[in-house]
């Protein structure tokens, strides 16, 4: 923990930031543990900046704010965006970013800038920021499929452009770098994605900058065009770094490769498990009775309802499932149809035993997990 946490705020310095905000009715918003100007400010004219028109700033002085930082930055040129990374003491934490209409007035931030003192012996370091706009993902479970995925970052994430499986056979598992609209966009991904992967699914991956080694994949991901809304999922599934004429065959949900649902309360409670499930199951609404047997709680009942189909044929269902003894399991699926009401029903009925049957296993390697309440 930064040892600046601790420190009192100097009630000067924060009058004078108020007040300087007040005379200059600079809009300033905070969001994320970062105080932002601009984005763009309401006098902008002019396009978007493109890449490298941010710079880097570090080595400012703990007691530094807007108030000096803006007119000096925008001293060069108008600033398009200003964010000033802040911690819970008030205090900045020592770097920040400004982003320009063009590279060329961000370069010459860094040559008029780099070395300024605001305090003395305290110099600004001010160089060109390297806008990373990719993460890289690793711990997926296999199989892992590039749509299935990417629909699941869309429900994540802010700003998911597109992303690129990479097998790793030894450790059985699947990485993926992911591409961002903005370095912005991809550093909240970065907080993000962990607790939400363990949260939705009970997995633990990792989340980490784009190393160097994978500059080309990030190269080649910025040239694709930017995707639209959620792609329906294609009806065949290619294995990573297969030919894309490979026979069609149907793809395992997601959901299901990374063990359905992960979490249940008590009904009274009213919480519900949101999960995505496969459809390969076979019996398993009896081995779910069996273990409910075993576990000395009562027989599952299930429930579903069904919307429109999707543009491949399959049906978003929904399921809720009540174990007495246990708690109320709810979550979704996609189902294909079949022939007849009952048999849709009764495949149904083994997707929605199958998540639970799942969700128990994932409960069991995991230790740590809050135990179920009866």
């Amino acid at each position: 923990m930064d040892s600046n946490q601790n420190q009192v705020i100097n009630v000067e310095r924060m009058e004078a930031l108020e007040a300087w905000l007040t005379t200059t009715q600079t809009k300033i918003t905070q969001v994320n543990g970062q105080r932002k100007y601009g984005g763009p400010p309401e006098a902008w004219e002019g396009p978007k900046p493109g890449l490298k028109c941010e710079v880097f700033i570090k080595h400012i002085p703990r007691e530094s704010y807007e108030d000096l930082l803006l007119p000096l930055f925008g001293s060069v040129g108008p600033l398009w965006e200003f964010r000033l990374m802040m911690n819970f003491s008030g205090h900045n934490r020592g770097f920040a970013y400004a982003k320009y209409g063009s590279a060329d007035v961000a370069e010459k931030a860094v040559r008029e800038l780099h070395g300024r003192e605001l305090q003395p012996g305290r110099r600004l370091i001010v160089c060109l920021s390297n806008e990373k706009r990719c993460l890289h993902v690793t711990c997926l479970p296999t199989p892992a499929d590039e749509n299935e995925l990417l629909q699941v970052l869309y429900g994540m994430a802010v700003g998911v452009e597109g992303l690129s499986l990479e097998s790793q056979p030894r450790a059985k598992t699947v990485s993926a770098v992911v591409v961002f609209s903005s370095h912005q966009a991809a550093a909240m991904g970065k907080r993000v994605l962990g607790e939400a992967f363990w949260k939705q699914f009970g997995i633990r991956v990792g989340v980490h900058w784009n190393s160097p080694k994978r500059a080309r994949s990030e190269d080649r991901l910025r040239q694709r065009p930017p995707r639209g809304p959620p792609p329906a999922p294609k009806q065949g599934r290619i294995p990573p770094r297969a030919s894309t004429r490979s026979a069609p065959r149907r793809p395992p949900d997601f959901c299901r490769a990374v063990g359905g649902p992960v979490g249940a309360r008590q009904a009274s409670a009213g919480a519900s498990v949101g999960a995505s499930v496969g459809a390969s199951a076979q019996a398993a609404s009896a081995s779910l009775q069996k273990r409910c047997s075993e576990m000395g709680v009562g027989r599952p009942t299930f429930d579903f309802s069904c919307g429109p189909a999707w543009p491949d044929g399959r049906l978003p269902a929904t399921f809720v499932v009540s174990i007495s003894g246990m708690g109320v399991f709810r979550g979704t699926m996609r189902l294909c149809p079949r022939p007849t009401a009952s048999g849709s029903l009764a495949a149904a009925r083994e997707m929605a035993a199958a998540a639970i049957l799942r969700w128990m296993e994932v409960k069991k390697n995991h230790p740590m997990r809050k135990q179920l309440t009866g």
